[in-house]
């Protein structure tokens, strides 16, 4: 009887801890969610903060934060204290919108990065990808049939999408 005893105390302050734990971590607020983005105003680029569900941007360039002119030498410069005045300028701008921000419509949205010196998935691939599908493999161990790739390359020469990329571009 005493064993069953502990075993039920035990239980019930096992389910209290759980129950406080679990309205804890209700109640608790995580960091502000927040999207980093290159907007236009006028004629005037800026690195933009979107917050408040994708309503809000907040021109970072006004902000007085320390954040570059463009997105990828943000990127480039990143470090934990970037981080983190981010996140206090998204805490802080959620809970009153500052005089720099605008709505989302109120400005044309440009590429985050407007000259990518790697283009991942992208249509460039899409040849390659073609050619593999139709059984023309694209490695030197294939060159019994270039006359098969010569042709599926030219039939997607007009896909649309497809763009080629040099290197130097």
């Amino acid at each position: 009887m005493e064993n069953s005893m502990k075993t039920v105390h035990a239980g019930v302050i096992a389910l209290g801890l759980a129950v406080a734990i679990g309205l804890a971590g209700a109640n608790a607020q995580g960091p502000t969610p927040y999207k980093l983005g290159m907007f236009q105003q006028g004629t005037r680029s800026f690195v933009g903060m979107v917050i408040h569900n994708d309503t809000v941007v907040v021109d970072l360039s006004r902000a007085s934060v320390g954040v570059p002119a463009t997105l990828k030498q943000l990127i480039a410069g990143w470090d934990a204290g970037t981080g983190t005045r981010l996140a206090a300028l998204a805490a802080a701008s959620t809970a009153k919108a500052p005089e720099f921000s605008m709505k989302v419509s109120a400005v044309k949205t440009l590429p985050p990065i407007p000259d990518p010196s790697v283009l991942l998935n992208a249509a460039v691939n899409y040849s390659e990808h073609g050619i593999e599908m139709t059984g023309v493999a694209t490695t030197a161990a294939s060159a019994d049939k270039p006359e098969a790739r010569d042709q599926v390359l030219a039939e997607r020469q007009g896909d649309a999408g497809l763009e080629h990329r040099s290197h130097d571009a």
